[in-house]
């Protein structure tokens, strides 16, 4: 997948973060979203849909430590990762 954008963006005090992924996928996919510890475990998992090349997902991390996690989502056949920094 080529043209790909994504962010996450902070949207509570509480630890929620949106996740914006524009796909270029036209068709309605489902996504899944993890997230993961530097020793690689998946902490959390999400279901998501690509829906018009659009992924919008809210995920909570709240319960997580202060760290640097990745944020994992498979489209496809298709798997990225953003580094994501937890502070509180």
């Amino acid at each position: 997948v080529t043209g790909v954008q994504t962010c996450a963006l902070p949207i509570s005090n509480k630890g929620q973060f949106r996740l914006v992924v524009h796909s270029g996928i036209a068709r309605r996919t489902n996504v899944t979203i993890r997230l993961i510890d530097v020793t690689g475990k998946v902490l959390v998992q999400y279901p998501a849909i690509n829906n018009n090349g659009l992924i919008n997902a809210v995920c909570d991390a709240g319960v997580l430590p202060n760290g640097i996690y990745s944020v994992q989502y498979t489209l496809d056949n298709h798997t990225r990762v953003i580094k994501m920094f937890i502070q509180k």
